[in-house]
């Protein structure tokens, strides 16, 4: 009768178990499937016994029959997700094992473990990472300081090793809970000896009734490297900001103070000598002259340039019509004498370096100043409104932030197109020292200023026509 309830297909199998227990009198234990009266096949547990007569015959058997359908179902999800869990463990691309926190014994580990500490898996699987002495005493000392320093303890490592397993479980919760386990490092030791810095991380798992941790191993050498080169870049990039400096002291004072002396010694000459001189003679002591006056004017734009990156950068928020009214005042006699005109009417606030934005401008200006047709007085146009990156298209600026958009054209002699990057390039000029005065850094000086200001400048000029330069800050 109890054969007719099971799974036909299991028939066979339960009759011989059964029978296998008449014959040997040993209890039995098995699963098998049902089907119910309403077709859902279920799995039960059965177990049952033999019992015997003081001859040794059978007088019956007794059992029961347990239904483990969920449990059952409950235990082929877990199985496959832990096959799932030990696939991903395996794939992982760094370093890892998985460790019984119970024991600290290495349950699981991945290939790359092994590669990376050069141990085989059964030299691994089964002892904990001090067997494997993957750390030595000095390390581990320091690392157990560092973690009871974090959570604020003090611990030996005697007292480490003597936790219960609840103990330890939640010491690692509250470290896990660190922010300073982020970046773990310690200084790992492979078989071979070798020893090489790693991060660490953990995380706690349950497989089952059991807790583990799972940690991993990321090998930083050539980060560590690379720490090492760029901390030997910066320090030397720092001794030459400082010879640098020196140099700036050098030319605003010991090369500076002999120049001034030819050049007043040349002026004093010329006043008394100049009628004793021959034409040629005057001529070569004013070719010595103009030199001299260069060669200070070079000196001032060479120290102009090197602030753009040394002078304190402190952003405000300015009216750009304040300073535009400034320059017009410093610059008064050059826009008379030229008869100019610099348009420039309800300009908006900016954040900015004001120092470094006044030189900016006033450049600008003196340019279009100095590159002015002689058969037009100058005009020089001055714009600015707050525009999104987004609608500006350019793949410099973000979309997403809102930028100062100011313009500066005039209608000078301009130039070739082809010249629109290279314009801002250091001792760049685009004619003859004796057709303009300059050093031809003046609009490196405007480049340098705007990329302090997280901004791009562009120019645009037509010859005999004019130039325009756009510039674009953010707006906050």
């Amino acid at each position: 009768n109890y054969l007719e309830c099971i799974d036909p297909d299991d028939r066979e199998y339960v009759n011989g178990i059964v029978q296998q227990a008449f014959k040997d009198h040993q209890p039995y234990r098995f699963f098998h499937k049902t089907k119910a009266a309403n077709g859902n096949v279920r799995i039960l547990s059965a177990t049952g016994k033999v019992l015997t007569d003081g001859d040794g015959n059978v007088i019956r058997m007794s059992g029961t029959a347990q239904d483990v359908t969920e449990q059952k179902k409950y235990e082929e999800e877990l199985k496959i997700s832990e096959e799932r869990f030990f696939k991903i463990f395996d794939s992982n691309p760094i370093p890892m094992t998985l460790s019984e926190i119970k024991t600290n014994k290495i349950k699981y580990a991945n290939n790359l473990f092994y590669n990376a500490f050069g141990y085989t898996k059964e030299e691994v699987i089964g002892n904990s990472s001090e067997e494997l002495n993957l750390i030595d005493t000095e390390e581990y000392k320091r690392v157990i300081d560092l973690i009871f320093g974090y959570i604020h303890e003090n611990r030996s490592l005697a007292e480490v090793q003597a936790l219960s397993k609840e103990e330890t479980e939640a010491l690692l919760l509250r470290l896990k809970q660190s922010e300073k386990m982020k970046d773990f490092e310690i200084c790992y030791t492979r078989k071979n000896g070798e020893t090489f810095p790693a991060l660490v991380s953990f995380e706690l798992i349950r497989i089952g009734t059991e807790s583990y941790t799972v940690t991993s191993y990321q090998d930083i050498t050539e980060r560590k490297k690379s720490e090492t080169l760029l901390k030997n870049q910066n320090d030397q990039l720092e001794k030459m900001n400082q010879e640098l400096h020196s140099f700036a002291y050098i030319s605003s004072h010991d090369l500076q103070e002999p120049l001034r002396k030819i050049q007043t010694f040349a002026s004093r000459i010329k006043d008394r000598e100049e009628n004793n001189l021959s034409d040629s003679g005057k001529h070569m002591f004013h070719r010595m002259q103009a030199a001299a006056n260069r060669m200070q004017t070079l000196i001032q734009d060479l120290l102009a340039y090197s602030r753009t990156n040394t002078s304190e950068r402190k952003f405000e928020i300015t009216d750009l019509n304040e300073i535009i009214a400034e320059l017009k005042e410093d610059l008064k006699e050059e826009l008379q004498e030229k008869h100019a005109i610099i348009e420039a009417n309800q300009l908006c606030e900016a954040r900015i370096i004001p120092f470094q934005f006044r030189q900016l401008l006033h450049n600008l200006i003196s340019n279009s100043l100095k590159f002015s047709n002689p058969n037009h007085p100058p005009l020089i146009q001055i714009k600015c409104e707050i525009e999104s990156g987004l609608k500006l298209k350019n793949e410099k600026l973000s979309p997403q932030n809102k930028y100062c958009h100011i313009t500066v054209s005039d209608n000078g002699i301009g130039f070739e197109e082809q010249y629109n990057e290279k314009i801002f390039e250091v001792f760049q000029r685009l004619h003859g020292k004796n057709e303009y005065n300059g050093t031809g850094i003046g609009l490196s000086i405007v480049k340098k200023i705007v990329e302090n200001h997280h901004g791009i400048v562009t120019a645009k000029g037509t010859l005999n026509k004019g130039a325009t330069f756009e510039i674009y800050i953010p707006a906050t």
